[in-house]
């Protein structure tokens, strides 16, 4: 049957692409296409969240499915 394997990620001052309150382009794009070669799909992004117990930042949500 399969089901769905999901993976959070979140992007803070300084790594995968957030830097001084802007997003870097080019590290974002890398960060999306190793997802995308993984077979992860982007389903949200929600963006300046405060995290608990880490750096404030862009949390990103990916699926992917997995075959039985």
């Amino acid at each position: 049957m399969g089901y769905w394997d999901y993976e959070v990620i979140s992007l803070t001052h300084g790594t995968l692409g957030w830097h001084k309150g802007e997003i870097n382009r080019k590290d974002l794009e890398a960060v999306l296409d190793d997802k995308g070669r993984q077979g992860f799909d982007l389903v949200h992004m929600w963006l300046d969240q405060k995290l608990h117990k880490e750096k404030d930042g862009h949390v990103l949500i990916f699926k992917r499915w997995i075959p039985d």
